[in-house]
């Protein structure tokens, strides 16, 4: 009698206690074929490197020199290199650290960044997210299975508890994380983690010797120069005009805002603050406009 039957079957992502249930139970079949296919991202060219370069350039202010360390240290991965790069930034707060890895993320895999935040997990649930939980559950596993490029950003990852870096071990030397629920490879990837320590010496003394260990480079971003925070609040001026209708920006212009802003660059602290700082300014010199008008 002729059976009815499942001719092809897939599972995305199935969980290690299903895959290794489907392969122990089908892989001597001789009428069921077993096959796992796996998803890699494109190789990163020379040509990615350079465009990289240009484009961090461009955009992050006041960091030439921890941009010619990053795009050297990434470099390998265009050859036959599969490991990942781990990365640590370091260095004051609002001076482009998170805005690199953005970029790095846009530039080399068109796809938004998977971000971190080390800091937010400081309750015993971190243990679960970390080592895997209810198959239910989020995790950091099912993260990066999902996420769309190859650069992980791990913010602020001086907070992590020190009982819980054994868990990046055999992430950062071997591009492998394995939780209680999943396996997941990654391959050719760029691990970057940020803090605000200011040298090598604090940040080995708070990380400790096995993990700082583990890192194939570290950038230090700088504080910005004077000349620094003159260009950048040029630049922010002309992104937060933008947002902006025609006549607000016309006002805007007559209020000399740009001088202002200018004269004042010495009480700006860094790229997050200048944004901040602007914005505010704007919104400050349009309000009044609009409470002078009804009063």
């Amino acid at each position: 009698m002729e059976k009815e039957c499942i001719i092809e079957c897939y599972i995305h992502n199935p969980p290690l206690l299903l895959k290794e249930g489907i392969i122990r139970l089908f892989e001597n079949d001789e009428y069921i074929l077993v096959k796992e296919n796996t998803f890699e991202f494109n190789k990163i060219t020379t040509q990615d490197i350079t465009n990289l370069y240009e484009e961090l350039n461009k955009e992050i202010i006041g960091q030439e020199q921890p941009i010619l360390e990053l795009v050297s240290t990434i470099y390998p991965l265009t050859a036959k290199y599969s490991n990942p790069v781990v990365l640590l930034f370091y260095g004051p707060a609002g001076v482009g650290k998170t805005e690199t890895a953005k970029l790095l993320s846009k530039v080399l895999y068109n796809g938004k960044l998977l971000r971190e935040q080390i800091s937010m997990y400081q309750t015993e649930a971190f243990a679960s997210y970390l080592f895997g939980g209810s198959i239910n559950e989020n995790s950091f596993a099912k993260g990066l299975i999902g996420r769309e490029t190859n650069v992980i950003l791990l913010d602020e990852f001086d907070k992590c508890p020190p009982g819980f870096f054994s868990a990046f071990y055999q992430f950062f030397d071997e591009g492998l994380f394995v939780d209680r629920n999943y396996k997941v490879n990654l391959k050719n990837s760029i691990i970057i983690c940020t803090t605000n320590y200011g040298s090598l010496e604090e940040i080995k003394k708070q990380l400790g010797s096995p993990i700082f260990s583990r890192f194939d480079g570290f950038i230090s971003f700088g504080d910005l120069s004077q000349e620094d925070k003159l260009k950048l609040i040029r630049i922010k001026y002309e992104k937060n005009l933008s947002l902006w209708d025609e006549e607000q920006q016309a006002l805007i212009k007559k209020k000399n805002a740009i001088d202002f802003l200018t004269e004042h660059a010495n009480k700006f602290i860094n790229a997050r603050n200048i944004d901040n700082g602007i914005r505010s300014y704007m919104s400050k010199l349009l309000i009044q406009d609009v409470l002078n008008r009804n009063t």
